[in-house]
């Protein structure tokens, strides 16, 4: 299983691509379809327009996917993440009361005992 480290490097790198699709249709093939029609009419125009239309789907649609994969990475590295924390936790071993100073245990804090002090 990757590291979460990688899994994030993954969800990153796939977020720049899906930005760079982006940035092809918004750069290319919007500009082209927004100004055919003051330079090319006629029914090759117009399938030529529909096909542009399909393709900006097909890349933006394409987009949204890496966008999903990108998230559902980002997901499985937080859960890495929070299983490695739980095994350390668990793998820890256990505390003694005593030892902190807040609890009034026997190694510490300001206890219980009988006795005054002058």
């Amino acid at each position: 299983m990757p590291s979460p480290a990688a899994l994030d490097d993954a969800a990153r790198k796939l977020r720049l691509e899906a930005s760079g699709l982006d940035d092809l249709v918004n750069a290319v093939i919007d500009p082209i379809r927004s100004e055919l029609p003051d330079i090319w009419v006629g029914p090759a125009a117009d399938l030529f327009d529909e096909e542009l239309g399909q393709h900006r789907t097909v890349i933006s649609s394409t987009a949204g996917d890496l966008r999903t994969e990108a998230w559902r990475l980002e997901i499985e590295a937080q859960a890495a993440r929070d299983a490695a924390a739980a095994a350390a936790a668990a793998a820890a071993p256990p505390s003694d009361p005593g030892d902190d100073p807040g609890t009034g245990g026997s190694s510490g804090g300001s206890g219980g005992g009988s006795g005054s002090y002058r």
